[in-house]
């Protein structure tokens, strides 16, 4: 079915638009629209990501945007909250081995202290959880590792052992 192109007081039946579109690049090329554009005669920058998938375009825009996606700053933020965790917890050894109190006040510090690494530990876990549902599928080998409530509990006792009454 042929479409009607109407340019000024101009009409012109198209009965291909593929063509018609070759026509009209080769026609903008004789007036030297093409000519001194940015980047004429460089290779165009294609970066593309083979994992992306069907998200490309949305990584290409937030990269633009100069934006992480999730993934990444979930895995970013998890590190960090790791180290903060560490360091929680050699804090609270130093303190509670330096803590002068009888013995009843330093294990209610400690269960304090251990309640307080527990939900920490808890938000970390949570956060990988949510990390390794969001990072690509094709990445397996960058699963992590949860932190499950039982082995921030054992690591907690471990470094910070109950105190004998």
């Amino acid at each position: 079915m042929p479409s009607i192109r109407k340019e000024g007081e101009k009409k012109e039946v198209v009965w291909n638009w593929g063509s018609h579109v070759d026509q009209m690049i080769r026609e903008a090329q004789q007036r030297g629209d093409f000519d001194n554009l940015p980047g004429a005669g460089k290779p165009l920058n294609l970066d593309d990501d083979i994992f992306a998938g069907d998200m490309a375009a949305a990584y290409r825009i937030a990269k633009n945007a100069n934006a992480a996606p999730l993934w990444i700053q979930l895995d970013k933020e998890i590190g960090e909250d790791r180290a903060a965790l560490d360091a929680l917890l050699e804090r609270n050894a130093r303190y509670l081995s330096d803590l002068k109190a009888p013995a009843r006040e330093r294990e209610a510090a400690r269960l304090q202290a251990r309640k307080v690494y527990l939900e920490k530990a808890a938000e970390l876990n949570k956060k990988i959880g949510e990390y390794n549902t969001h990072r690509p599928r094709p990445l397996t080998w960058l699963e992590k590792v949860g932190l499950p409530p039982q082995v921030a509990e054992r690591k907690f006792d471990e470094r910070v052992p109950p105190i004998a009454a």
